[in-house]
């Protein structure tokens, strides 16, 4: 793969790979969410909410009605499956454009993604595919289009990993069948054979494979000679046995690993300093990290180690340091939790009412907390998806809804315009002035956004909650405005909606 195949990819940990979240539990339907990523809900309607580059809130893609499942990789949605198996691929937006989706030939009915520049899906049928290339050239892949894994079939994961001789380097592709065997390409996932000692595998992640037996397997990923080499044997890895699950990524082939007692157990490196001056420190050989216990899934969360437990709850411990010790003191993020999902650099939890909490990296609006905050030390609530129609039409808002002291914000222009009202903004003063004429008179309702104030018809008016501006987008208090221009404004707690009527 060339670099070009790299574009959204930033370092190995990104390799993880798509996960598609799993079936949501039954106190979900309380919130009205049906399933939902480190970035994103589905609703029960099939309605695909997203956070994060541009909105830091829950914001509705528009025509995505029918969603069942989404498929992330390190905190970015890429794939959006129908109720008819048929799938949609998203391209992220940015600070100033919304995400938007194309639909997929070539695949459907898919089980889950791999992703290392470019995609590799895993069909239910164990079909294996990847994406075609818009440039053969170049080699760039086209997200849009799949073509088989020639060679292949009776496929159950993949995953990627990269070797490493004296400066150069080669990427690979790991393809787990189901009958337990690995198989690795020797060239741009073409020629796959298998690897002669993995067999009875049950997981792979990057180089690391899970034997049945509870023993975990490791392809080298460092030569002495040229790259390529031939198919090579994989090494167990002493110090682990009676493992359930693992979970590889961080830095130098980092493998987090859960045995059958529930305790976690870490072999790999740590990461301290920043750019020129970052140094990875091999922590040697496995090791049993004893300050948490009962561990159900655990996670690298930036710096981070993030264990996640079956008694709900959620601890922490960084990962910023040369030595990280086997009595290394977890911190609490959180409890009553009933899931996790991993964005790469933070989290975002469900609680067992169904309602989400986010935690760590904030800088795009990625917990859905309703700012760009660089970061949160403490768990944040994600903001509540919230719909709002006029006269019965649902209205599409470019920032979402956001919501302060019980009262709905949204964005300077995204509704009022659509109420027939004029919308100026005097960047000099900060004041918004919304009017309406109507029948021969005029309603004009000026806001100061910088005192905090606001005034109809010259006549001050109190505001519970002031209005604010994000990353340079003004929000405005939908009831107030609304109102006083005329409409009726109405809110459907049980389906999280802004129902305005205008006459």
């Amino acid at each position: 793969m060339n670099a070009k195949k790299r574009t959204l990819v930033i370092g190995l940990a990104a390799a993880l790979g798509f996960s598609a979240a799993s079936p949501p539990p039954a106190s979900a339907a309380e919130k009205n969410i049906k399933d939902f990523t480190a970035n994103s809900i589905v609703k029960t309607d099939g309605t695909y909410w997203s956070w994060g580059r541009p909105s830091p809130v829950p914001t509705r893609l528009a025509n995505a009605q029918n969603i069942r499942k989404v498929f992330a990789n390190d905190g970015t949605d890429y794939y959006l499956e129908n109720a008819d198996g048929t799938l949609l691929f998203l391209t992220p937006g940015t600070r100033t454009t919304k995400p938007s989706y194309e639909t997929v030939s070539g695949l459907r009915d898919v089980d889950h993604f791999r992703y290392y520049g470019e995609a590799v899906a895993i069909a239910k049928n164990g079909r294996a595919f990847v994406t075609d290339l818009l440039d053969s050239e170049d080699r760039f892949p086209d997200y849009t289009k799949f073509v088989p894994i020639e060679g292949i079939d009776n496929a159950a994961d993949a995953s990627p990993y990269v070797e490493y001789s004296s400066g150069t380097s080669k990427d690979h592709w790991l393809l787990l069948k189901k009958d337990g065997t690995v198989w690795r390409d020797t060239d741009e996932l073409a020629g796959f054979k298998p690897i002669p000692n993995l067999s009875g595998v049950t997981a792979i992640s990057e180089n690391a494979a899970l034997k049945k037996d509870g023993t975990v397997w490791a392809l080298p990923t460092s030569y002495d000679k040229s790259l390529p080499v031939s198919v090579p044997s994989a090494a167990q890895i002493k110090g682990l046995s009676g493992i359930r699950s693992i979970n590889g990524g961080g830095y130098d082939n980092t493998v987090l690993a859960i045995d059958g007692s529930g305790s976690l157990w870490f072999k790999g490196s740590t990461l301290t300093g920043f750019s020129d001056s970052a140094t990875t420190n091999d922590q040697g050989a496995a090791f049993r990290l004893t300050g948490v216990k009962n561990v159900k899934s655990a996670y690298l969360i930036d710096r981070r180690l993030v264990a996640f437990t079956h008694d709900g709850g959620v601890y922490q411990t960084s990962t910023d340091v040369q030595k990280l010790s086997a009595g290394a003191s977890f911190k609490t993020i959180a409890a009553g939790i009933q899931r996790v999902e991993d964005g790469g650099r933070h989290i975002i939890m469900q609680k067992k009412d169904g309602s989400l909490l986010g935690w760590g990296i904030n800088k795009n609006g990625d917990l859905g907390y309703g700012d760009f905050e660089f970061s949160y030390e403490k768990a944040v609530p994600v903001q509540p998806a919230v719909y709002v129609t006029l006269n019965g039409e649902d209205l599409e808002l470019s920032g979402g809804v956001v919501t302060r002291g019980n009262q709905s914000f949204v964005p300077l222009r995204s509704v009022f315009e659509k109420l027939g009202a004029a919308v100026t903004f005097d960047s000099s003063s900060k004041k918004v002035t919304v009017s309406r004429a109507e029948n021969g008179k005029t309603t004009s309702i000026v806001i100061d956004t910088n005192k905090g104030t606001a005034s109809v018809n010259g006549k001050a008016v109190k505001l519970e909650q002031p209005a604010f501006a994000i990353s340079g987008v003004t929000y405005l208090p939908l009831r107030l405005i609304s109102e006083n221009l005329g409409a009726k404004v109405t809110w459907v707690k049980a389906e999280d909606k802004v129902e305005i009527t205008m006459k």
